[in-house]
């Protein structure tokens, strides 16, 4: 997953925030894959910073997928662990989309860790990252 500006996606922030009913400032996407993005946000009343896992538009239409992710959701919200995002709130978008509003997590991203590290990590570093997965 890559991460990507909403600076050169303000369309789609524009249509996401429609879509969360304006409780919700986009600040950035934290990643996408084929078919999800993680969006970092901010609830509008309380300030309180979230993130959003929402499921991408062109499978608002595939009843399957759209049921498949809400399952997803739904079992993340019964983990409790602290490498995995506690789910706030479960949603669903004016198109019947499910997406979760989720405590955002600290920390960095092993892909950003290995770019930072010029591509190699020490054995114990990858013991250490393992033992707290």
């Amino acid at each position: 997953m890559q991460s990507e500006s909403t600076v050169d996606r303000a369309g789609d922030t524009l249509r996401i925030e429609q879509r969360l009913e304006g409780r919700f400032r986009i600040a950035r996407t934290l990643a996408h894959s084929a078919t999800a993005r993680l969006l970092e946000a901010v609830e509008l009343v309380s300030g309180r910073q979230v993130a959003h896992k929402l499921l991408e538009e062109h499978f608002s239409s595939h009843a399957l997928v759209r049921a498949r992710c809400q399952r997803e959701m739904e079992a993340v919200a019964a983990l409790r662990h602290p490498n995995v995002h506690q789910v706030l709130e479960l949603c669903f978008d004016q198109q019947g989309r499910p997406y979760a509003v989720l405590e955002p997590l600290s920390g960095t991203d092993l892909e950003s860790l290995c770019r930072d590290r010029g591509g190699r990590l020490e054995p114990a570093e990858l013991r250490a990252i393992a033992r707290a997965a």
